[in-house]
C-alpha cells in the first residue's frame, strides 16, 4: 500500500494526479454536441419504457439469455441507419475497438495506425498479436509508400484510423483512405466516435458521404457522445458479424446492454434523423468557433496547446474560475509536450457562449505570458 501511495504522490508531483469532480460552469468540454443530454422529449419517451418495460436489466450474456427482441430490432434499425448489411451492438466504444481488433486481426496480419489513434484503438491494435506500424498523423502519402513497401505481404492488411481525432479534431481525407485500401486489398476500420450525429445526411458519420466497398470497410460507432445514450454498435458485413459475436471476447464475455439503454441509443438515433436542424446549428456553430480560433478546419472539437502540466492546468483552472468547464488533457493522454486545452462545440452554445469563452482564453493566455 505504501508503494500505490508512493505512487500516487509522484503523479501529484509530476502535474499529472487526476481526481473526480462533478461538471459545473457553461459545458465545453463534454460531448453532447447535439445537447441531447437534457432533452425533455427523449427523456419521457426513456421514462414511459422503463414502467412498462417486463425486464430492467439482462443478467446475462448476449449469447446466454441477454438478447432481446429489442437488441434485435434496434442492430436492424442501426443497419439501416448506416446504410449498412449489418450492425452489432457492443458495450462501450472502448470495448468495441478492442473487440474488433482483437477478433479480426491475426498474428499474420499487418496493421497500419493512424499516430494519434484513440487508447482503445491502440489497445486493441497490441493486444490483437498482429504486426503493427504507425504513420504520421493524416499522413496518406506516407502510408501509400508503407502499404507499397508490404505489397507482397501474405497475410490480411487492415488501416485503423478516425473519422474526426478526438483530441485535435483533425479530419484525414477519407475518399483518399478508401481508395489505398481498395487498391491495395486491405480492410478499413474506422472510429466513427466522434462523426456519429455529427456528420452525414441523417448524422451516419463521415463515411457516409462516400462510396466505399461494405465488405471491405467496418465502421465503429458509439452512444455515448453526440447521440447521448450508452452503448455503441459496428456497421459491417454479415460475415464480419457473425465473426465477431462468434469469437470477438469483449462481445461473448460480458452482460448485454440492458433493454433501457438500448432503447435509448434507438430513440435518441431516430431523434436526430428527424430533427436535422440540431446538425445544422451545430455546423454553424463550428463554423463560427474556427473563424474565433483562427482555425483552417470546421470540427466540433477544437485543442489550444499549451505545452507544461503545470501551464495547462493553471489555465484550465483559471477559465473554470470564470465559470467556463474545459479540462486539461496531459500525459498519457496525449504525447508529453503536447498537452492542452480540449474545447468541443455544442449545438446549445449561443454565439454569446463561444465570444465569452475565447475571450477568456485570450485574456488567460496573456496572464500567463
Amino acid at each position: 500500500m505504501l508503494e500505490l501511495q508512493s505512487q500516487l504522490d509522484h503523479l501529484k508531483k509530476k502535474g499529472l494526479y487526476r481526481s473526480l469532480t462533478p461538471l459545473s460552469g457553461l459545458d465545453f468540454c463534454s460531448n453532447d454536441y447535439l445537447g441531447l443530454a437534457k432533452n425533455s422529449f427523449l427523456k419521457n419517451e426513456l421514462s414511459e419504457f422503463i414502467l412498462n418495460e417486463k425486464y430492467l436489466w439482462p443478467s446475462s450474456s448476449r449469447l446466454i439469455g441477454g438478447t432481446t427482441e429489442l437488441h434485435l430490432q434496434t442492430e436492424s434499425f442501426l443497419a439501416q441507419f448506416l446504410n449498412r448489411k449489418s450492425a452489432l451492438l457492443f458495450g462501450s466504444g472502448y470495448s468495441a475497438n478492442v473487440g474488433v481488433l482483437t477478433a479480426l486481426c491475426q498474428k499474420e496480419d499487418l496493421i497500419f495506425s493512424d499516430q494519434w489513434n484513440h487508447a482503445s484503438l491502440i489497445e486493441g491494435i497490441k493486444n490483437c498479436g498482429a504486426k503493427y506500424l504507425v504513420y504520421n498523423h493524416n499522413d496518406l502519402d506516407q502510408l501509400q509508400d508503407l502499404l507499397k513497401t508490404y505489397k507482397e505481404h501474405k497475410g490480411k492488411k487492415y488501416i485503423v484510423t478516425e473519422s474526426v481525432f478526438s483530441m485535435d479534431g483533425t479530419l484525414p481525407d477519407l475518399k483518399k483512405l478508401i481508395a489505398l485500401a481498395n487498391n491495395n486489398q486491405a480492410f478499413l476500420i474506422v472510429d466513427e466516435a466522434h462523426a456519429t450525429g455529427i456528420y452525414g445526411s441523417n448524422g451516419q458519420g463521415r463515411l457516409s458521404d462516400y462510396d466505399y466497398n461494405k465488405d471491405q470497410v467496418i465502421s465503429i460507432h458509439t452512444g455515448g457522445k453526440a447521440l447521448a445514450a450508452y452503448g455503441a454498435f459496428v456497421g459491417c458485413s454479415p460475415l464480419i458479424k457473425e465473426y465477431l459475436v462468434n469469437t470477438s471476447k469483449h462481445f461473448i464475455y460480458t452482460t448485454a446492454l440492458p433493454p433501457f439503454v438500448v432503447f435509448q441509443l434507438l430513440k435518441n438515433t431516430e431523434y436526430i434523423q428527424y430533427n436535422p436542424k440540431l446538425r445544422n446549428q451545430l455546423h454553424n456553430n463550428m463554423e463560427f468557433a474556427k473563424k474565433l480560433a483562427h482555425k483552417t478546419q470546421s470540427s466540433p472539437v477544437l485543442s489550444l496547446a499549451i505545452a507544461g502540466n503545470s501551464a495547462v492546468l493553471k489555465l484550465s483552472q483559471d477559465l473554470m474560475n470564470k465559470n467556463i468547464a474545459v479540462k486539461a488533457i496531459r500525459y498519457p493522454t496525449v504525447a508529453r509536450g503536447k498537452e492542452r486545452i480540449r474545447i468541443t462545440v455544442q449545438a446549445s452554445h449561443t454565439n454569446k457562449d463561444l465570444e465569452y469563452l475565447f475571450k477568456n482564453v485570450k485574456d488567460s493566455l496573456g496572464e500567463l505570458s
